[in-house]
């Protein structure tokens, strides 16, 4: 059933509070607590395995971890710019587009491991949020503070032209979803999602 604008203006309304509170209570915690987790996690990764140890516990402690229930809202679309990206650590993310008629749109999936919004610092400075992003089941990110990342991947030019590289599959698999959705047979699309995931 589809939302009429009003009621998906609340829900984003209710998510904008969410965030914000996410940010701020005990919910939120330093990822330096489990830093010998999330520095194997991270040197699992593309770009983050060429980081030094003391590099990536360095980061580590910048970090903050964050539990997102089902269908709560991680970032929405239009929210002035933050000055966090974020790793997903567990979980599935729908990453949406808002249309003129508020009907969304899913343009990608994010599962463990993918990244958003931490090149932006390398392109632009304060771009406001492009695409909402939405958890579909219980996720769990990990917030990388742009300005710090920013300055250590300069220090890695192998790892930046992963990061790139990684981006780029990503924008090519994102397109080729948001197409198979808006003109594929339903259950063509059904079988496209499943497969992604």
């Amino acid at each position: 059933m589809q939302k009429t604008s009003s009621e998906s203006f609340s829900d984003i309304s209710k998510s904008k509070v969410t965030i914000k509170r996410h940010l701020k209570t005990k919910q939120v915690k330093q990822a330096k607590e489990n830093d010998i987790d999330i520095v194997e996690f991270l040197k699992s990764l593309m770009g983050f395995s060429n980081f030094s140890e003391q590099d990536l516990k360095s980061l580590v402690g910048v970090t903050r971890l964050s539990t997102f229930n089902s269908r709560q809202f991680i970032t929405i679309e239009g929210d002035e710019a933050s000055s966090y990206g974020f790793i997903v650590v567990s979980g599935l993310i729908s990453m949406l587009k808002t249309s003129a008629n508020g009907k969304d749109l899913i343009v990608e999936l994010l599962q463990a491991g993918d990244i958003f919004g931490l090149l932006l610092m390398l392109v632009a400075e304060k771009v406001p949020a492009q695409l909402s992003a939405r958890a579909l089941r219980k996720t769990v990110v990990l917030w990388v503070p742009l300005n710090y990342f920013t300055k250590l991947v300069q220090s890695y030019p192998d790892s930046l032209k992963e990061f790139i590289g990684s981006l780029l599959l990503h924008l090519q698999s994102s397109y080729q979803l948001s197409r198979g959705l808006a003109h594929d047979r339903v259950e063509v699309r059904i079988a496209t999602v499943l497969a992604s995931l």
